[in-house]
């Protein structure tokens, strides 16, 4: 039953991506516009739906509707995402005086493309770990395959999830203030700059 809903799963995630772009304004709202603490907020989202997920280990339903919520508020991280890339390139052009940014941005479809090809591996790896065999229909050995990827998928998206905070909250310290400042300094450089031509 769990398989045939899977079909359903995927396209309600689908749709709850679409409803996470009407929600973004009154959640960077609440963040008073901190995109960094906007995706520390749905990343602790994402992360408590996962261990939760791994604990519980509820039925279809429930999960259906928890993983509607997850995507919907944690969907939300990948608003900010780009403009945090750009920040990344204004503070980079302020710093070292090169204008960087089209390189920066480039960069943003990198981290994308691998971790889906990771992604692929960890699945892979996963069902490997626990012996999955598709031509298997004993009820017994298919709950063990159920509860061997629930552990592995859900308590690796857990601790992806950590890391992703902690780097966050450690290595990421531009804020909408200094990046404004970091532009204005920028645009006035240049401006100096060009009235000495």
């Amino acid at each position: 039953c769990a398989v045939a809903m899977m079909g359903i799963v995927m396209s309600l995630r689908s749709v709850a991506t679409i409803v996470t772009t009407f929600i973004y304004m009154p959640i960077i709202k609440i963040f008073k516009g901190n995109k960094r603490n906007v995706m520390i907020f749905a990343g602790v989202v994402n992360t408590v739906y996962m261990l939760a997920m791994w604990a519980l280990r509820p039925g279809i339903i429930v999960f259906i509707v928890c993983t509607m919520i997850a995507s919907v508020i944690g969907g939300v991280a990948n608003m900010p995402a780009i403009a945090l890339y750009a920040d990344c390139a204004a503070y980079g052009e302020w710093k070292t005086g090169v204008d960087c940014k089209g390189f920066v941005m480039s960069l943003y479809n990198v981290p994308v493309k691998v971790g889906l090809t990771i992604k692929g591996f960890i699945v892979a790896g996963i069902l490997g770990m626990i012996g999955y065999d598709a031509t298997v229909t004993d009820p017994a050995v298919i709950a063990t395959y159920a509860t061997g990827f629930n552990n592995g998928y859900m308590l690796l998206g857990a601790f992806l999830g950590i890391a992703g905070i902690v780097i966050l909250l450690v290595g990421y310290h531009l804020n909408e203030k200094k990046v404004a400042e970091c532009i204005a300094e920028t645009e006035a450089r240049k401006a100096a700059a060009g009235k000495q031509e």
